[in-house]
């Protein structure tokens, strides 16, 4: 069991780092990495009765500039921030960040794949043939979205039969079905 209330951070300094909302924050982007393995070694990690491991992976000032560099001022203006100015920190939130929209890929392509399949049966249906789109009026953006559809298909070297335009297609498609231009 992770006892939380014998953890101590030991990091000096003023402002927010003095508040435990920061170190609590703190705690939970350490503890959010957990089993994934991925930065396996990158986080000070907490084990039972709060005894702490020391990550291998060390934010030095080398460290931080490397990764400031690569990934960009404006990408990282919004954690530095939220981290106040604390560069180490806002790192770490740019890490978590990823992690979460990684964990949530898996379920954005299963709503896109459900939805497209859906969608495309209920106007096959409707239009009582595969390449519904071919009778249909759409507007000339979904037109066009279906051209480029083909061309990718023919530029792979397959034949472009309605089931792999369907699939070629993008998720914008599909939700742009729903917007006002298809509201009657």
């Amino acid at each position: 069991m992770l006892v939380l209330n014998s953890i101590r951070y030991t990091e000096e300094g003023t402002g927010i780092k003095n508040n435990p909302g920061y170190l609590l924050r703190r705690r939970y982007s350490f503890l959010s990495r957990g089993n994934t393995g991925v930065y396996k070694n990158d986080y000070t990690t907490y084990r039972d009765a709060g005894q702490l491991k020391v990550a291998t992976f060390v934010y030095d000032e080398p460290a931080l500039a490397a990764l400031e560099n690569s990934l960009s001022a404006e990408r990282l203006t919004p954690y530095l921030d939220l981290a106040e100015k604390d560069r180490a920190y806002a790192i770490r939130l740019y890490e978590w960040n990823t992690r979460i929209s990684e964990s949530l890929y898996s379920l954005t392509q299963g709503l896109e794949i459900t939805l497209r399949n859906r969608v495309n049966r209920v106007l096959c249906e409707a239009f009582a043939q595969e390449n519904w789109w071919d009778i249909c009026a759409l507007a000339t953006k979904q037109v066009s979205d279906i051209d480029e559809a083909t061309k990718r298909i023919y530029y792979d070297g397959y034949d472009p039969v309605p089931n792999r335009i369907v699939a070629e297609l993008m998720f914008g498609f599909w939700v742009s079905l729903f917007g006002t231009d298809y509201a009657q």
